[in-house]
């Protein structure tokens, strides 16, 4: 009976040894490689908010933009027309302004009017007072038309205008009769004398300009808008 025991142990112990011999030579092609798994992709910060005006510029700080804005609006390289864009435009405008000036020149005096006045007082018993008679400088309406056009160019615009402004002015004034000590010296006289009773003066003023520019309405900021020229 122990020899049969023995035997039975030795043939299960051998079969063992032989299973595992064989499972330890099999191929590694029949298993499965254990593969790294993927890493999750980092979350994506929010755009960047669009300032205004808007521009594709982006801070670099706390991360830049991701993803990256649909329609990017890139800076301009020079300042903004500012001109009124009408749809299917002729590209020619018209403009006409009411003006109401005061004309003024030197030199249009009448002449000067003084009085001699007799006093007792010391030191001075004889005095005299003078004023000068000028021309009477009144506002005076007028008006400006203009036409011009925008070239496809940078809007750029060429602007013609014509200013007319005719006015006359007048001015009157006489010695008071019952003032035997007042005299009127005329600023235009040859007279020797110089004593007139009264002077009239007319001021005739006819001015007609035509100015010719070539300028560039931009905008100068988000609210202030300019236009430089240069012109005739």
């Amino acid at each position: 009976m122990p020899n049969i025991l023995n035997k039975t142990t030795s043939w299960i112990a051998a079969t063992l040894f032989v299973a595992s011999s064989t499972y330890g030579d099999a191929p590694m092609s029949n298993t499965q490689e254990c593969s790294k798994p993927e890493c999750a992709p980092e979350s994506c910060p929010p755009p960047c908010p669009q300032p205004c005006p808007p521009t594709q510029s982006c801070p670099s700080e706390p991360a830049p933009c991701c993803p990256a804005w649909p329609t990017p609006v890139l800076n301009a390289a020079y300042n903004y027309p500012a001109h009124t864009q009408v749809r299917c435009p002729w590209d020619v405008f018209f403009d006409v302004s009411f003006i109401y000036w005061q004309p003024y020149e030197d030199n249009l005096a009448l002449g000067v009017l003084t009085s001699n006045l007799t006093s007792t007082v010391a030191p001075n018993p004889n005095t005299a007072t003078s004023s000068v008679i000028n021309m009477a400088f009144d506002y005076k309406p007028g008006f400006k038309v203009g036409v011009g056009g925008f070239f496809d160019y940078d809007s750029w615009d060429i602007h013609a205008e014509y200013t007319w402004f005719h006015n006359q002015n007048n001015k009157n004034r006489a010695v008071d009769a019952s003032a035997a000590s007042t005299q009127l010296i005329s600023s235009y006289s040859s007279n020797a004398s110089n004593n007139y009773d009264s002077s009239n003066a007319r001021w005739k003023l006819h001015m007609d300009l035509v100015d010719l520019d070539l300028g560039y309405m931009h905008y100068a900021g988000t609210h202030l808008q300019m236009r430089p020229s240069l012109g005739l």
